[in-house]
């Protein structure tokens, strides 16, 4: 499966451009020739074919169009997913608790982009918001970071794990400076002493010792919320009990072709689909993201748009 997604990405984003690109380059050559009324001889003498020239400039123009709507136009466009997750009882007493899960930010700075998604946040007024990894693509971009971390508020609190980048960078002084939580093989359990209590944990990109020691120490009631930057999900819950997995790290592909499905071809080692799946009565949510890879890589996103997950725990109608 991972091979033919492969091949296709291949085919659609290399072979069948460049082999476009090249028939156009001939025939503007071969016209270049007769201008000077020099022989073209027979080299490219397809690249006469009507139809062959037609098709290929089609395919530069969709080629160019959509080079165009993946650097300017969808990396700059978050996407608010939704997910409503029914619960025993309401959690810390509300008959919605609103979670806002944000993942691999990727800064190189406060723009317009940032802007706009502090204000799809703002405006779901979040009871917790959580950050799940890949905060930054330089070391000039950690002063960013703490602004947009301190712009983040929620009633319950902010809470966040290291990526797999992340160790490169100040992260912890980071959240310190903005007043959020970073979790390091950790947990936290906020109750109001009534209703149903809430534990986020929080596992590194490596983390020192496994979930069931992590979440030894913490109380058996409450639903539990647990935060890591990669997909691996069943390799990290060994035999602690988990309501929500919350992830990142795959981009949703960053950059996808239309009917490849929710599977990553460059993360086939990843047992989750992006999105929301269950496994072993887990709900798993993996985070497309906001940024995009740094360094000589593109700043590109086609059909994986820029994601700001909404969670609802909802308490389930009485019988």
């Amino acid at each position: 499966m991972f091979a033919a997604e492969g091949f296709a990405f291949l085919f659609f984003l290399a072979i069948l451009p460049l082999t476009a690109a090249g028939i156009l380059g001939v025939a503007a050559w071969r016209r270049m020739l007769r201008a000077f009324r020099r022989s073209p001889g027979r080299l490219g003498a397809v690249a006469e074919v009507r139809f062959i020239r037609l098709s290929a400039a089609g395919i530069a123009a969709l080629y160019l169009i959509a080079a165009g709507y993946g650097f300017f136009i969808e990396p700059e466009w978050p996407e608010v997913e939704r997910t409503s997750l029914r619960v025993p009882s309401p959690v810390l007493g509300l008959g919605a608790f609103k979670i806002v899960h944000l993942s691999d930010l990727h800064l190189e700075r406060l723009g317009a982009r940032e802007r706009r998604i502090l204000r799809r946040v703002r405006d779901e007024r979040p009871d917790a918001v959580v950050l799940t990894g890949d905060y930054a693509n330089r070391r000039e971009a950690i002063p960013a970071l703490v602004e947009f971390l301190r712009s983040l508020k929620a009633r319950h609190g902010v809470y966040g794990v290291e990526g797999h980048v992340d160790h490169k960078f100040e992260i912890r002084e980071a959240f310190r400076a903005a007043g959020a939580v970073l979790l390091r093989d950790e947990f936290v359990f906020r109750t109001d002493g009534s209703s149903r209590p809430l534990l986020i944990a929080g596992m590194s990109m490596y983390p020192s010792r496994p979930l069931p020691e992590i979440l030894e120490a913490a109380p058996e009631e409450g639903f539990r919320v647990l935060l890591h930057h990669a997909p691996q999900g069943p390799a990290v819950l060994g035999s602690a009990r988990v309501d929500l997995f919350l992830c990142g790290h795959t981009h949703g592909g960053q950059v996808r072709l239309p009917g490849t499905g929710s599977r990553n071809p460059f993360r086939p080692e990843s047992p989750l689909p992006d999105g929301v799946s269950v496994w072993d009565g887990v709900t798993c949510v993996v985070n497309r993201g906001l940024g995009t890879w740094g360094g000589p890589l593109p700043a590109i996103r086609f059909l994986a748009r820029p994601e700001v997950r909404v969670i609802e725990l909802r308490p389930a109608a009485p019988d």
